[in-house]
């Protein structure tokens, strides 16, 4: 018997089937479901090119590029959230980095 599903989420189109198979197996075996959207962190280690020279256009460039990247993850993740709801399933929604 299945208690929790974790489904892992990239925002990409071919996740739906991915998702949805997920979601019908907790809707089957009314399981809980974690979806998790892990945001990459390698952005961090891009070097600055003249644009970005400076260390302070640079912080704020990739804390700019991090909001930006996590408000993706969030609004993938409330998509799946939506779906969840509407087979009654129970969805917990978690955004890492790594």
């Amino acid at each position: 018997m299945l208690h929790k599903i974790l489904c892992v989420a990239n925002g990409y189109p071919r996740q739906s089937c991915a998702v949805t198979l997920a979601l019908n197996l907790a809707a089957t075996y009314r399981a809980r479901l974690a979806a998790l959207y892990i945001v990459d962190r390698g952005y961090a280690d891009l070097l600055g090119d003249e644009w970005i020279s400076t260390a302070r256009a640079r912080r704020s460039f990739f804390r700019y590029l991090g909001s930006e990247l996590k408000k993706g993850a969030e609004l993938a993740l409330e998509g799946i959230d939506a779906a969840g709801k509407e087979l009654g399933v129970e969805i917990e929604t978690l955004v890492r980095t790594g």
